[in-house]
């Protein structure tokens, strides 16, 4: 049955975005087809271009990717240009949804609420999958929101970071703080996070709904995973593409630590490649990014940057699809 839901999405895909006509897989971009058709119709399906455990790695392209998703939306629906992209440039890619065992199973599968241990231990033995089935040594994440916290976590405290090659960021925080009211705000937040006593977010992570946003909000949550190495691992390469629009922009710690000379920050408002002035037209916000040609682009090149593309400047209207 999915197969033929799958099928039926490309084809759809195909006529709306004849853009993406071209390539092996249609890649659409935008918010409405993902958020419409696929949710309606794929909501826990894999996305196009996904979860061939038939692939096999290239010399090109020796580390398969693993893509994790953010809070809320499915594998299939974060990942509806991203995944089919990324399989047209030659790389195995791989895809799963997380966080909603009991008693977190909300129908129809509201990913990622469950406890962010949990989570990570869902991611861990996913990417041991991924090598397993594919032969290679380490693989190339791109974690989405919430979905960069949990592979750094594996990586931090499931000893999973011999596992790891690269991994992009997606508009996810290296830390909570308040960098983007200025600088003078950077660490208020955090004090003022700092004031409840670590108990008291534990009994609200007990009884809430969505374990995982309570947690992701915890100063100590945030203590203990960057306690090493800043929170990133040493052994690994660390690449985050964000937006100035994006909702955690202000909120969240989008760039690298001070002293992390292994993670490097990239705004898709910013001049790129031989660009000679920035992309001031690209509005994308938290839940939009994924979807932007400019951002995939960000997002292939990161991943291969001996065949870095130029990224396109489209206008991405501020909410919109």
């Amino acid at each position: 049955m999915h197969r033929q839901i799958t099928a039926l999405i490309l084809l759809f895909a195909s006529l709306v975005f004849p853009g993406g006509a071209a390539a092996r897989l249609p890649a659409p971009y935008g918010t409405l087809y993902p958020f419409t058709l696929v949710a309606a119709t794929n909501w826990n399906g894999d996305p196009a271009g996904a979860n061939d455990w038939n692939c096999k790695p290239s010399a090109e392209h020796p580390y398969p990717v693993v893509l994790v998703n953010s809070t809320f939306l499915t594998a299939s629906v974060n990942w509806t240009s991203v995944s089919p992209y990324l399989r047209n440039r030659g790389h195995c890619v791989f895809a799963f949804n997380y966080g909603r065992q009991p008693p977190y199973d909300i129908p129809p599968g509201i990913n990622g609420i469950g406890p962010v241990a949990d989570s990570a231990q869902e991611t861990k033995t996913f990417i041991e999958r991924v090598l397993a089935a594919t032969g290679a040594r380490k693989v190339d994440i791109v974690g989405h929101s919430q979905g960069g916290v949990l592979p750094r976590y594996v990586m931090q405290h499931l000893g999973g970071a011999d596992d790891v090659h690269r991994m992009v960021l997606l508009s996810s925080p290296f830390r909570i703080d308040a960098a983007g009211f200025g600088d003078e705000y950077e660490d208020l937040l955090y004090r003022l996070l700092k004031l409840v006593r670590p108990e008291a977010y534990q009994l609200l992570a007990d009884i809430a709904p969505i374990p995982s946003l309570v947690e992701i909000f915890t100063p100590y949550f945030w203590d203990s995973l960057n306690a090493v190495d800043h929170g990133l691992a040493h052994q690994v390469d660390f690449v985050q593409i964000t937006s100035k629009w994006d909702e955690m922009y202000l909120l969240a710690g989008t760039t690298p630590p001070v002293g992390a000379s292994n993670a490097r920050t990239y705004y898709v408002q910013d001049a790129q490649l031989g660009e000679w002035v920035p992309c001031l037209a690209d509005f994308s916000t938290h839940f939009a990014i994924p979807y932007t040609r400019r951002a995939v682009a960000m997002i292939g090149n990161a991943l291969d940057p001996a065949h870095a593309v130029d990224p396109p400047c489209d206008v991405v209207p501020f909410y919109s699809p």
